[in-house]
């Protein structure tokens, strides 16, 4: 009888040492927990100002190139930052027209500010072609191209460019008889009024077609109809 509660003694003994082992270990596993709980939530918050585009879109997993510039003074659209050698033709920033908020500058603004053509200005949504179709009837376009002219691709609706797209031609070097390599630069050439300066391409002047060999549209941009070149030299009174 006396061993029976002997060990019925130690094995309430062991309950209550194991009672308060657990209770020891609860003690110290819960403000570990707590900590652990908050950072979640900290976290979670803070998770759509970090993939939030600019103006608070959620831009989650898109690629974003600019996102390691630093913007100019004056200027409110992350697209590029200014560049210094262009003569402030590339100030890009977000207006509202009849078509809605876009950004600028579109192809149209950037190359007649390289070029210095102010001619022919018929309006707000005056196109590439639209506009070379005016310079051709003052008989201020060419076949051949000439550093300061601007380069207008000719309609392309399988690249989505129904109203072609101008690029400004910087340098000229004839390789062969109506072969010219071209130095070129140019702005929204992805619709988002990024810029790209100095790319390469080979013009054909006998087929009046455009090869890009650098540039963004390097892989695609190969056999592009050329419409013709404004030229430079134009006088600038309006039609």
């Amino acid at each position: 009888m006396e061993n029976s509660a002997a060990a019925t003694g130690g094995e309430g003994m062991g309950r209550r040492l194991v009672t308060m082992f657990l209770v020891v270990v609860l003690a110290m596993a819960l403000p570990l927990w707590a900590q652990a709980a908050n950072r979640g939530v900290t976290s979670s918050a803070a998770e759509p100002a970090a993939t939030a585009g600019w103006d608070g879109e959620d831009v989650r997993g898109a690629a974003r190139p600019d996102a390691a510039l630093e913007l100019p003074p004056g200027v409110v659209s992350p697209l590029s930052r200014l560049l210094p050698d262009d003569g402030g033709c590339y100030e890009p920033f977000w207006q509202q027209g009849g078509k809605g908020k876009r950004c600028e500058p579109q192809c149209i603004p950037y190359v007649r500010c390289r070029s210095g053509i102010m001619s022919c200005r018929i309006g707000r949504e005056n196109g590439p072609l639209t506009w070379f179709a005016c310079e051709e009837r003052r008989g201020n376009t060419a076949v051949v191209p000439e550093p300061g002219s601007v380069l207008i691709l000719a309609a392309n609706t399988r690249r989505k460019m129904p109203t072609g797209h101008g690029l400004y031609v910087e340098e000229v070097i004839e390789t062969a008889p109506s072969l010219y390599k071209l130095i070129l630069s140019h702005t929204n050439y992805d619709r988002r009024c990024s810029i790209e300066t100095n790319i390469e391409a080979e013009f054909d002047r006998r087929q009046m077609t455009v090869d890009f060999l650098s540039g963004a549209w390097r892989v695609w941009g190969r056999d592009l109809a050329v419409a013709g070149f404004i030229r430079g030299g134009a006088d600038e009174a309006l039609p």
